[in-house]
């Protein structure tokens, strides 16, 4: 007589609805969280692993509770996540990104891939303003970027200028490429993020010209310690907030 052998399920699998079987790995995996944590101590009591079992679960609710108590955090974290897909992105790849407009586009999507931001990747949509505030509360506008209408001619011509002076070696790099940063913040052609993507575009353009520090030397740190300077200079140098249209970027390459 033959043997009857039941059929074999597959490893892992379950007579649960598949809605109870994710419900039951949560703690399942909290658990063997647990185990690794702890395999290198003896075995704890049943108290003790009841009790790291619950610290776990205690210390997720204080997490949910201070991302709803605090979401300026969150944002933050989520603004860096972004950065950093960009630098590692530049670290890789320095060599095969050319400075165009579509690039700069979409460094900047990449910038916002962690965030709801429908304007991410595009060009401004509104006219955008430079201005301080002093301490006595009071605002002043200290430029005005070129508009919206005029802004992606105006990004095509400074990459084509900054490529043509570098392709021919017309000028050393090191001054033409704080000239197109400086372009490219008169242009100020997003509605957000233009200090962050300047940074970027700092590091890019180095890196293309052989010069290496931004993997070693943070930009911000340095930024801010002339930021005072820059917004003295634009103070100076503007008269009813048309700087930019003054300059007419990109004048300076």
């Amino acid at each position: 007589m033959a043997n009857r052998t039941s059929p074999k399920r597959k490893a892992g699998s379950s007579n649960l609805p598949r809605d109870a079987r994710k419900h039951r790995c949560k703690p399942f995996l909290v658990v063997c969280s647990v185990f690794v944590l702890l395999l290198p101590f003896p075995a704890p009591g049943p108290g003790l692993f009841l009790g790291l079992v619950a610290a776990i679960y205690k210390e997720a609710g204080k997490q949910e509770l201070y991302l709803k108590q605090r979401p300026e955090e969150l944002e933050k974290l989520v603004e860096i996540a972004g950065y950093r897909d960009v630098l590692n992105l530049i670290h890789e790849n320095f060599d095969a990104i050319p400075i165009t407009q579509n690039y700069i586009l979409q460094f900047h999507k990449i910038l916002y891939s962690h965030m709801n931001n429908p304007m991410a990747g595009r060009i401004k949509s509104v006219q955008n303003y430079i201005s301080a505030t002093y301490p006595d509360g009071h605002a002043e506008t200290l430029f005005t970027p070129l508009p919206p209408y005029e802004t992606p001619e105006t990004l095509d011509r400074i990459c084509e200028e900054y490529n043509r002076v570098i392709g021919n070696m017309e000028v050393e790099p090191l001054i033409v490429i704080p000239l197109f940063i400086h372009d490219f913040l008169c242009i100020h052609p997003f509605n957000d993020g233009n200090g962050r993507m300047s940074r970027l575009l700092t590091t890019l353009l180095l890196y293309r010209s052989g010069f290496y520090v931004g993997k070693y030397i943070p930009w911000r740190p340095r930024f801010r310690k002339t930021r005072t300077f820059i917004m003295m200079f634009c103070g100076k140098h503007s008269s009813g907030g048309t700087m930019a249209r003054k300059m007419r970027c990109p004048s300076s390459i």
